[in-house]
C-alpha cells in the first residue's frame, strides 16, 4: 500500500487519508458556526471632515467612498480656509480631521479639546534656504518666513533647531 507523507514527514496511509477527509466533510454538516457577518453599520451615519486648502489632508476626500462602504450615508465637508484644521474640531463644526503632530502635541499640552486617535505621516514639509545657510544650525539669527506665529510651519521648525540645540528664540 503506497503512503502518502504529511508535512512533518509521518506517513499516511490511503485510508487514514480519506478517514480524516470524511471526518472534515462530516464535520461541515454537523452544524459548526456559521461564518461570521460583518459588523452592523455605525450607529451614527452621519459624519463632517474638514475641508482645508491643504494637500496633507487628500486622505480624507479619498476616504468618502470607503466610509460610505462602512454604513456613513451622509458625509459633508466643513471648510476651513486656512491649513489649520483642528479648529473646527474644537469648536464642535467637525467630527475628525488629519493634524499635523507638533500642532496635535501643541493643542494636547495648551489642553484644548481634541482627542488623537491614529497617527498617519504628513511628510509634505520642506527648508528652502538662501545664501551661505549650510545646515539646520546655520539659521540661529537668521530671518525664517512662516504663515502666522501659531503656524505649523514654526512648531515644526522650532522643533527640528531645539533638537539640534539652537534655541528657537534666535530665529527672527
Amino acid at each position: 500500500m503506497k503512503t502518502m507523507r504529511n508535512t512533518s514527514g509521518e506517513g499516511y496511509s490511503r485510508r487514514m487519508f480519506l478517514a480524516k477527509m470524511s471526518a472534515l466533510g462530516a464535520a461541515s454538516f454537523l452544524g459548526l458556526p456559521e461564518a461570521v457577518a460583518a459588523e452592523p453599520p455605525p450607529e451614527v451615519q452621519k459624519i463632517r471632515l474638514v475641508h482645508a486648502p491643504a494637500i496633507c489632508l487628500s486622505p480624507q476626500y479619498l476616504a468618502e467612498e470607503l466610509l460610505r462602504l462602512e454604513g456613513f450615508s451622509e458625509i459633508q465637508y466643513v471648510e476651513q480656509p486656512m491649513a489649520k484644521a483642528l479648529g473646527p474640531l474644537e469648536a464642535g463644526q467637525a467630527d475628525m480631521t488629519q493634524g499635523a503632530g507638533v500642532d496635535v502635541v501643541a493643542a494636547l499640552d495648551a489642553g484644548r479639546a481634541i482627542l488623537p486617535l491614529a497617527g498617519i505621516h504628513a511628510g509634505c514639509y520642506e527648508l528652502f534656504v538662501n545664501g551661505p545657510i549650510a545646515g539646520i544650525k546655520d539659521l540661529a539669527g537668521k530671518s525664517v518666513a512662516i504663515t502666522t506665529d501659531d503656524s505649523t510651519e514654526r512648531l515644526f521648525l522650532s522643533s527640528i533647531v531645539a533638537h539640534i540645540g539652537v534655541n528657537p528664540r534666535d530665529m527672527r
